[in-house]
C-alpha cells in the first residue's frame, strides 16, 4: 500500500475521490472506474498544498525502496540479449541439460517440453535453448568426450 495513504482517506473502495486528512479537500482518484484509480492526483496535491508531508512522503517512500533501483535501458536490453552459443555459460547449462538427459534416461524432446523451457528461462533468461538437433548433434558427442 502507498504511503500516500497516511495523508489521505477513501469513504469506500469504490469512492473516485480521497478525503486529505491534512485540510480535508476531496481529490480525485484519477481513472473512469475503480480499476483506473491511482495515486498520482493525491501526490501532487502533498507536492503543491502541504510541502512538509510531501516531503515525509518522499522519505517514508525511498526508505521503502533501499536497495532497490531501476534497472538502465542499457541493463534491461542486456539481459534480453540471448547468451553466445560459444560462451562458457552456454556450454555449461548445455552440458548440464545434456547430462540429464543422458544420465537420467530422459526423452531427448525433453528440450522441447514447455514446463522444461518456462523452468530454464525462469533459472537463465537469456538461454535459448538448443533444439533436438544440436543436443543429437554437438551435446551428446561432447559429453562423450568429457568421459
Amino acid at each position: 500500500m502507498s504511503a500516500v495513504w497516511h495523508y489521505f482517506k477513501r469513504t469506500t473502495s469504490e469512492s473516485p475521490t480521497a478525503t486529505c486528512k491534512v485540510c480535508g479537500v476531496e481529490v480525485s482518484r484519477g481513472g473512469a472506474n475503480r480499476v483506473s484509480y491511482n495515486t498520482t492526483n493525491l501526490i501532487k496535491h502533498l507536492k503543491k498544498h502541504h510541502p512538509d508531508e510531501h516531503a515525509a512522503y518522499c522519505k517514508a517512500t525511498a526508505s521503502a525502496t533501499d536497495g532497490l533501483h531501476q534497472q538502465t535501458l542499457r541493463d534491461s536490453l542486456k539481459r534480453k540479449d540471448l547468451l553466445p552459443r560459444d560462451s562458457e555459460r552456454f556450454r555449461k547449462i548445455t552440458e548440464l541439460i545434456v547430462e540429464c538427459i543422458a544420465g537420467d534416461d530422459q526423452p531427448i524432446s525433453l528440450v522441447e517440453n514447455s514446463g522444461f523451457c518456462r523452468l530454464i528461462n525462469y533459472l537463465e533468461p537469456r538461454y535459448g535453448m538448443p533444439s533436438r538437433h544440436y543436443i543429437v548433434e554437438k551435446g551428446i558427442p561432447a559429453l562423450h568426450t568429457l568421459a
